[in-house]
């Protein structure tokens, strides 16, 4: 079922498209059609004052993207003034808190805006785009989009129809049947929690659904949560795919926390290198959406075994029908290896050909914790276990009991055996050093400059690359690694892995409802780094050596759902904690990439 953003009566009788979802509708800025007229009788639809005139026509979705339309201007003025958005949660009122945006209204209108302006200016439209992260965080609200007057810049009113569409909420909340986290689904794709948590599929190098950005394709698996197992490079080829016969080694993400020793670890690709875990992709020409569900947890890396049963997937283990958990399970691996998180993602095509002209694709994910301890028997499988090598206790008693957020008392906030402390959040792109092993690392200041290249051949550890220029996420540097073929920064073929600091960077941890409310923003942040690493890793089934470059964040943990709720909260209510992030990964010389970069940053202000 669609949401219910509709075209204003004025505007769709004019098309003849009433009755039509938004997104199959006509942008009037595409379109070159004005809607001149009055608000139809709600008090909620504002008149523009003698001075402000304009119209909010339409919330329609192009290529992906949601954009606010219509046209404004001040009375007797021929120039275009400024509109700014707001996204209130009434339709008849806005508050400062609820200021979004500022656009010039200055793109082309016709002469019956003119005439209505009393203007021989013909520029006066204006399209909204709606970032994603105010799709997230304000889905749901009302629009109102002022007029600014451009003799005096403190002076603004509403724009007919302002209150009368809403901002889109992205299809991301959940629809409950019944009080457990595992029947609250996304509504149109209900049947990725019918998939088997894990399968041996023997796909995890087979791509499924692929992404174009300039010449440049990203392909994903759905049989390995949909983890990017294809980068193809023009004149190169595909960098990644060689290295993506075991599940999660291409581009994913993954969560681990030192309170349960680095061994609890939910991972976007599955549960090991044999046994994936399945996602049904939704799928558009400009980008590929992977919908909230259940997550896996890795299978221990060979320190920790908690699986008993093998009746899905082997464990790696030997003999294998044991544990050391220390837990009496119920005889099924589907409950041993599902994790308490959800997890939710996209890939976008981000090469506009205005600003960005190169090959540019962001990845937005999220890490839910939707189970609540009642909910799950995997956090319970590490506590009371012990590690494989010394024998000693999976729980590092010495990280309870420490508090992870003020914004909750001693009782919630400090973290006991079933939270996650010490969070550790890493995203890491692996290729193949025999298809493409470019030579050069650049890395990009605050001021928009490029280091010097550093050769990247030799270096066996990330400790070696950075103190070869000092350490990159100190002040002066952005978050991004540029590998490049060449040493000059506008020769040669070179890709980029940038985390921008968006308020989806900067405040990851996000307390939500599950109807899709956000509730507060979080840092809880504790350290940040970038790694480049081309030497040390080996995969053995191929005989060959892969680089792997990413990011690690490392945060004070996060809350079990069992504690921010009670047996009193409704379903709509509940609450739960999760961690975000989203990475851009751009294709061009060094310098076109650094451009690119800077206009992003430039967008996002």
């Amino acid at each position: 079922m669609k949401p219910p953003y509709r075209l204003s009566l004025a505007y769709c009788l004019l098309l003849a498209a009433c009755g039509l979802p938004v997104e199959e509708g006509v942008d009037p800025a595409v379109e070159g059609v004005d809607t001149l007229g009055a608000a139809i009788g709600s008090t909620a639809q504002a008149l523009s004052t003698s001075a402000i005139k304009g119209h909010v026509d339409a919330v329609t979705k192009i290529d992906g993207a949601w954009y606010i339309s219509g046209w404004a201007c001040e009375r007797s003025q021929s120039r275009s003034i400024n509109v700014q958005f707001y996204a209130s949660t009434s339709p008849s009122s806005y508050a400062a808190t609820d200021f979004v945006s500022t656009t010039r209204a200055n793109l082309a209108s016709s002469a019956a805006v003119a005439t209505a302006c009393s203007s021989a200016l013909l520029y006066h439209r204006y399209r909204i785009k709606i970032a994603e992260t105010t799709l997230q965080l304000r889905g749901g609200r009302y629009v109102h989009v002022l007029g600014v007057k451009a003799t005096n810049g403190s002076a603004a009113a509403r724009l007919v129809d302002s209150g009368s569409f809403r901002v889109p909420r992205l299809e991301e909340h959940y629809a409950c049947t019944a009080a457990s986290a595992d029947s609250c689904v996304f509504p149109s794709v209900s049947a990725n929690n019918t998939l088997a948590i894990i399968a041996v599929s023997g796909k995890a190098d087979t791509t499924t659904h692929t992404l174009s950005s300039g010449n440049v394709t990203l392909g994903i698996g759905s049989f390995g949560g949909g983890y990017i197992n294809q980068l193809v490079l023009p004149g190169v080829g595909d960098i990644v795919g060689t290295t993506s016969s075991r599940f999660g080694r291409g581009g994913q993400s993954a969560l681990r926390d030192r309170l349960h020793k680095a061994v609890y670890n939910p991972t976007q690709a599955g549960f090991s290198d044999v046994a994936g875990t399945s996602v049904r992709v939704r799928a558009s020409s400009q980008s590929l959406v992977l919908p909230p569900r259940r997550l896996a947890l890795y299978n221990g890396d060979g320190n920790y075994d908690f699986v008993e049963s093998t009746d899905l997937a082997p464990d790696g283990y030997s003999p294998a029908h044991t544990d050391q958990d220390n837990y009496n399970d119920t005889g099924s691996q589907i409950d041993e290896v599902t994790s308490e998180f959800d997890f939710y993602g996209s890939y976008q095509n981000c090469r506009d050909g205005g600003r960005i002209t190169i090959a540019c694709f962001k990845h937005y994910y999220e890490y839910r914790f939707v189970r609540a301890k009642q909910e799950a028997n995997t956090l319970v499988q590490f506590i009371s276990g012990v590690m494989k090598a010394d024998g000693s206790s999976v729980l590092d008693r010495t990280l309870l009991a420490r508090s992870v957020t003020d914004r909750y008392g001693p009782a919630i906030a400090n973290t006991d055996a079933y939270d996650l402390g010490t969070l550790i959040s890493r995203w890491t792109l692996r290729f193949d050093n025999a298809v493409w092993n470019p030579g050069f690392l650049f890395y990009l200041k605050r001021d928009h400059t490029l280091t010097r290249a550093v050769a990247r051949q030799g270096a066996r550890s990330e400790a070696d690359l950075l103190n070869k220029i000092g350490r990159p996420l100190e002040a002066g540097y952005e978050k991004a690694l540029i590998l490049s073929t060449s040493s000059s920064p506008t020769q040669g073929l070179a890709i980029a892995l940038y985390k921008p600091g968006t308020t989806a960077n900067a405040e990851p941890i996000v307390t939500k409802t599950f109807d899709g409310r956000a509730l507060q923003l979080e840092s809880r942040r504790t350290s940040d780094d970038m790694f480049d690493n081309n030497a040390t890793l080996s995969n053995v089934e191929l005989t060959r050596n892969m680089s792997k470059v990413g990011f690690t964040d490392l945060f004070s943990g996060l809350l079990n759902p069992s504690k921010l709720n009670n047996a009193a909260t409704t379903l709509q209510n509940r609450k739960y904690e999760l961690l975000r992030s989203e990475v851009y990964l751009l294709v061009g010389t060094a310098a076109q990439i650094r451009d690119a970069i800077t206009q992003l940053i430039a967008s996002a202000r």
